[in-house]
């Protein structure tokens, strides 16, 4: 026991929700920061957090705080504001909007601005991010139809003048396959990372892999890639993972 309540514990998301309509709903805990593509729950097809978003920002982003959300037809939005409950100070506020143009195609813009003295970015990034204040903008999108998957995001950040981007795209071959009890899948994909800024490493990133779902709950992956850094170096990494999910 360190007489210090923020170290601890550790959880993902504790809230509790309120729904009024559609368009207006609240959620009060410990919340998720909806912050580039990964943050809000998109689409991942590499086994670890991509290169672009995980090294200039938390990734599973939560801190304590409200946040209202809701739908108008296409338009999906969110504004969190986020506390430090040591002392009840006000860290930041973050916003998020998506736009589905089509049932296939997703568009979204989402940022934060706040300090970063506590919270994630205190913890995890506070040798690289000293500075009082930052903000992040970030763009992002997916698009899924006929077995075909798309997405990619650009994410800017305050200090440092941190810019990445990455882009991932495969196809599912099965997707033509009976779908009558279930949907196995078997999807190919390749990704590129770019990040620079004065506080990060500067590199690209060339990722070659593949999902398999062979049967309902069970999902393999297998992926090779390519860091080549600006300094000249480059490094290789062969990962699989094999992951099972149990309802109850």
């Amino acid at each position: 026991w360190g007489h210090d309540f923020n170290s601890e514990f550790c959880t993902n998301s504790l809230y509790v929700t309120k729904n009024f309509t559609n368009a207006f709903n609240v959620n009060v805990g410990v919340v998720h920061i909806p912050v580039g593509v990964t943050n809000s729950g998109g689409p991942a097809l590499t086994i670890d957090d991509p290169d672009n978003e995980a090294d200039i920002m938390p990734m599973v982003w939560h801190e304590t705080g409200i946040s209202l959300f809701g739908q108008f037809h296409r338009l999906e939005y969110s504004v969190t504001a986020t506390s430090y409950l040591n002392n009840f100070e006000i860290l930041g506020v973050a916003t998020r909007v998506d736009y589905h143009l089509k049932d296939a195609l997703r568009v979204g813009l989402s940022g934060y601005i706040g300090k970063t003295c506590h919270g994630m970015i205190g913890r995890d990034m506070s040798e690289l991010y000293l500075s009082k204040n930052l903000h992040y903008v970030a763009m992002d999108m997916d698009y899924s139809s006929n077995g075909f998957l798309l997405d990619c995001s650009m994410v800017y950040c305050s200090r440092g003048r941190s810019r990445t981007f990455g882009c991932e795209c495969g196809y599912d071959l099965m997707c033509k396959s009976d779908h009558s009890k279930f949907h196995p899948q078997i999807i190919p994909f390749v990704r590129y990372d770019y990040i620079c800024g004065n506080l990060l490493d500067n590199k690209q990133k060339y990722t070659i892999g593949m999902n398999i779902v062979p049967i309902p709950n069970l999902i393999f992956k297998t992926e090779y890639g390519i860091r080549d850094y600006a300094c000249y170096s480059t490094n290789r990494q062969f990962a699989f993972s094999l992951g099972y999910s149990v309802g109850f």
